[in-house]
């Protein structure tokens, strides 16, 4: 079984499209565009030292910390190694037996589902409704499984799922025995996040986990912190088969700081919502290219010009220098799909342009 394809690698970038790795716009992760916070740039700079001592075994101060971000008790929280670092866990100690995964979505659930020896059964999200999930199609779908997992809002496509009708699925879950991962990587994006979270929900629910990045966000993706939120059964569960130093001192210190930092939260929301209007209204102005609405920080795309498929358009683009997310490698699409990052205005405007000259 092969490994997923991701996005985001710089590096192999350079070398496959000649480009000096300072030179390229990565449209293909979806990272905050304004970078790291001055908080949390100065915080790392002044703490060097820090490297010089073992950090706390289990996030014990961290996990103090986001409890209070997210207002909950630190004794429904586990700080991973990033939050695909939590989405091996899961089924490593949960053992579900069938795991349902509606695609096309993030690629390392059916991996970590499938090398933990479970079975995958996939939920094909249809096209014709805009790759919208519905309650319930999951609840018609939940023959001889025991998990499911659910990203929201929705990767690649960007759709969102209301809080009542993930409740709705949630409550149904649990009446069948079946546990329900919830993956809020994007969430902070959306401009109403507090009304559609179930972090306070999954403290109250045994068949409910939660899982969160500061790496989309807060623009570390290099650092790698993420957390879970669940009820106390189930985090004490999971927590008892991690191993210690899962995070590191710096990651520590720039998830600290990045959650304090209340002016970088609302200045993000405000920016990504501006450049995601203006990304989404130059690319519904082209021809050859169909964007979707999306609640997260990308836009997903459909190629409608001759000729043209997205892992050719991903190369050609590649050659300029701009990367962009070929969505032919998710299970359940093919290559007519593309998903671009809301990044700055000037490297909107390029990949405007860009994508002009191969005339969309």
């Amino acid at each position: 079984m092969s490994r997923p394809f991701h996005g985001g690698n710089l590096t192999e970038a350079a070398t496959k499209y000649e480009v000096d790795k300072d030179r390229i716009v990565d449209f293909s992760a979806n990272i905050n565009p304004l970078g790291l916070s001055g908080r949390v740039r100065e915080a790392l700079l002044s703490s060097i030292d820090a490297a010089l001592h073992y950090p706390e075994p289990y996030c014990e101060g961290l996990k103090e910390e986001v409890a209070a971000y997210l207002g909950v008790d630190d004794n429904n929280i586990i700080i991973g190694n990033g939050s695909c670092d939590l989405i091996y866990m899961i089924p490593r100690v949960l053992t579900p037996h069938g795991v349902l995964i509606p695609v096309p979505t993030f690629s390392e659930y059916e991996y970590a589902v499938k090398i933990n020896k479970a079975r995958c059964r996939f939920l094909l999200l249809e096209e014709t409704n805009g790759f919208s999930l519905k309650p319930e199609s999951i609840l018609d779908d939940l023959e001889d499984v025991d998990m499911t997992f659910i990203c929201n809002p929705h990767n690649p496509t960007g759709t969102v799922m209301m809080k009542e009708d993930l409740l709705f699925v949630v409550s149904q879950c649990e009446k069948r025995g079946v546990k329900v991962v919830v993956d809020e990587a994007f969430i902070d994006f959306v401009e109403d996040h507090d009304s559609l979270t179930l972090v306070r929900e999954a403290v109250l629910r045994e068949n409910l986990l939660v899982l969160r990045s500061l790496t989309k966000f807060f623009g570390v993706p290099g650092l790698r912190v993420g957390y879970l939120v669940g009820g106390k059964l189930l985090v004490e569960k999971i927590s008892a088969m991690q191993p210690p130093w899962m995070v590191n001192v710096m990651g520590r210190i720039a998830a600290k700081e990045a959650l304090d930092d209340q002016v970088y939260i609302e200045e993000t929301r405000r920016y990504v919502v501006q450049e995601r209007d203006y990304l989404f209204s130059e690319l519904k102005r082209m021809k050859g290219i169909e964007p979707y609405p999306s609640g997260a920080n990308f836009i997903f795309c459909r190629l409608e010009a001759d000729g043209l498929n997205s892992t050719q358009l991903a190369e050609k683009l590649g050659g300029k220098g701009i990367l962009v997310r070929d969505c032919a490698t998710f299970r359940g699409l093919d290559s007519r799909f593309i998903r671009v990052a809301v990044r700055r205005r000037e490297e909107n405007i390029r990949l405007v342009s860009a994508l002009l000259s191969e005339n969309l």
